[in-house]
């Protein structure tokens, strides 16, 4: 059946569906007017954009809204007693206003259930009526006075409303209920924070943080402290691990079975999508695959559901599979779109990954000629053709790249390496130069880079050559990457047995470290100082920059441009 057919007989299916459901509500509002008249039930209508939802979401809606998920006989309001459950489905996909009516009737005919007070008090909390969700809460903790969560959204409320007292007295209540509430111990840790209690909040959040290291507030929160105590540093390393992206972020675990059936309600494949990538980003690849796939099963018209279940496909080295998504993403995106643009770039990147470099780089190149302002595109096709040795190519990648604007310190460090690599050593100075004057981020790596350019060019330059003996003097990291270019430096001054010391260095770090690669041309280094010969290049094509350590005892015994 073509795709056609089966939007046709989809779209038919739907104005069923909605047509019944509007039925229905005629039902409610005419011929059930009596009993209305008599009952205090609100009358809730079904959302009018029902048909633009996954369809899984529509069959989960009618099966609440019509009496045994027939759509012949719609449940009248006077009748219905699933109006709690029915208020979790307009709650999860945020009909606030119709899910506050559902739980009011709840409250009506089950008053005694707390979940219905504290989901209005969730509600009203979310459109920033504190006193009112207060008062929810309040009632559901007279209904369930053991009910952690509960507790912890009150002590929540009265941190906003500046009560830290109450707040305190309220958390240590959750962790007299359950000691190991990670809730009740980061509001506490909040709590510290504000009285300038730096040590007793760190001694909250660092043991938070251990057991969730990727929770965001926990890292915001402890980087705080950090900061207050002057250690602006170790904040900085802190936050460096949160993602940009929200959806990549991780909240807080929190036990709240009320609020886990609320997300579980939505069964929408972008709420799956959250969860899939909250998998992705705790290290559960498997599982991360397996939602995904399951968003795409939810709404199977959608491009994104497939790019992202492409992603995870790769990841597990199911490449041909992920492929098959991807072709499919393309042909369900609208042609120039954002999105379908996307599917382009990971088809590229994807083709790459299978080893079918040709294709990736014809795919990435037609990308750039058509959108020639989609710096992602430059940025692949830059790395492609340079791990296939085509440096012309990627410096023109790399070229357009700065051009956009939009080259960070890996573009930077690329560029230069590549114009290195093909003896362009005054070229890659002068670009070095200024990038290491207009970037304020790490400059390790950057001015290592430097250095090997100055190395092979500057020997009647003493002034540029101080300055490269400082770097490797003052280099706080001793890696292999320092120690070559070490090496380098010392053979552009002939000075062949320091250099073989420090390049022997590497050799012996890389080989112990098996890696093979790095290693042999390591050793076509060491042989040419061997032979009392200068390297005509100052990068190798095939070269990546090894932070790999060198042992302290090694280091010890170098001799490092200061001793000189």
């Amino acid at each position: 059946m073509n795709r056609r057919s089966r939007q046709s007989r989809r779209s038919l299916a739907l104005v069923l569906l909605v047509g019944a459901v509007s039925a229905g509500c005629l039902a409610a509002l005419t011929g059930c007017a009596d009993e209305s008249a008599a009952s205090p039930l609100a009358t809730v209508e079904a959302p009018p954009d029902l048909a633009g939802l996954d369809r899984s979401v529509q069959q989960q809606f009618s099966e609440l809204w019509f009496r045994d998920g027939d759509l012949e006989s719609p449940i009248a309001p006077a009748e219905r007693r699933n109006w709690g459950e029915l208020g979790l489905w307009f709650h999860a996909y945020r009909y606030h206003h119709s899910a506050t009516k559902c739980y009011e009737n709840a409250v009506l005919l089950d008053p005694d259930n707390p979940r219905w007070h504290y989901y209005l008090g969730l509600i009203a909390l979310d459109s920033g009526a504190a006193a009112t969700a207060r008062g929810h809460f309040e009632r559901a903790l007279e209904r369930a006075p053991k009910a952690a969560h509960v507790l912890t959204r009150l002590a929540d409320l009265s941190v906003m409303e500046g009560d830290l007292a109450g707040a305190e007295s309220l958390y240590r209540q959750v962790l007299s209920i359950d000691q190991h509430d990670a809730a009740a111990r980061f509001g506490l840790g909040q709590v510290a924070l504000q009285h300038n209690d730096v040590h007793q909040a760190l001694a909250w959040l660092e043991a938070l943080h251990a057991e969730q290291p990727q929770a965001t507030e926990v890292i915001y929160a402890l980087a705080s402290a950090w900061r207050m105590l002057g250690e602006s540093e170790k904040a900085a390393a802190l936050l460096s691990a949160i993602p940009a992206s929200n959806v990549h972020q991780v909240s807080l675990a929190r036990k709240d079975p009320w609020s886990k059936a609320l997300v579980s309600a939505d069964q929408g494949s972008r709420q799956l999508t959250r969860k899939a990538v909250s998998a992705a980003n705790q290290g559960r690849t498997g599982e991360a695959a397996a939602l995904f796939g399951a968003a795409v099963v939810r709404d199977p018209e959608g491009p994104e559901e497939r790019i992202n279940y492409a992603l995870a496909l790769a990841r597990l080295g199911r490449h041909k599979d992920a492929l098959d998504q991807i072709e499919r993403a393309l042909q369900l995106a609208p042609t120039g779109s954002g999105i379908h643009i996307k599917a382009r770039l990971e088809h590229g990147r994807l083709l790459a990954e299978a080893g079918r470099l040709k294709e990736a780089e014809s795919v990435l190149q037609r990308l750039t000629i058509e959108h020639p302002a989609e710096s992602a595109a430059f940025t692949e096709l830059s790395r492609l053709l340079h791990s296939r040795g085509d440096l012309t190519g990627a410096v023109q990648a790399y070229t357009a790249l700065r051009q956009l604007d939009a080259a960070g310190p890996d573009v930077m460090f690329w560029h230069s390496a590549a114009l290195l690599a093909l003896e362009q050593h005054d070229s890659a100075r002068t670009q070095l130069e200024q990038d290491l004057a207009g970037w304020v981020g790490d400059q390790r790596r950057l001015r290592l880079l430097w250095v090997r350019s100055v190395a092979l060019q500057a020997a009647d330059e003493p002034s540029p050559l101080q300055a490269a003996w400082q770097v490797v003097d003052r280099g706080a990291v001793h890696s292999v990457f320092l120690a070559e270019t070490a090496a380098m430096l010392h053979a552009g001054q002939s000075d062949f047995d320091s250099a073989m010391a420090w390049q022997r260095a590497a050799v012996d770090a890389l080989a112990k470290a098996g890696l093979n690669a790095p290693l042999r041309i390591a050793r076509r280094r060491l042989v040419l100082y061997q032979e009392q010969k200068r390297p005509t290049s100052a990068w190798d094509k095939a070269e990546r920059p090894i932070d790999l350590e060198l042992p302290a005892a090694v280091v010890a015994d170098l001799p490092f441009p200061s001793s000189r």
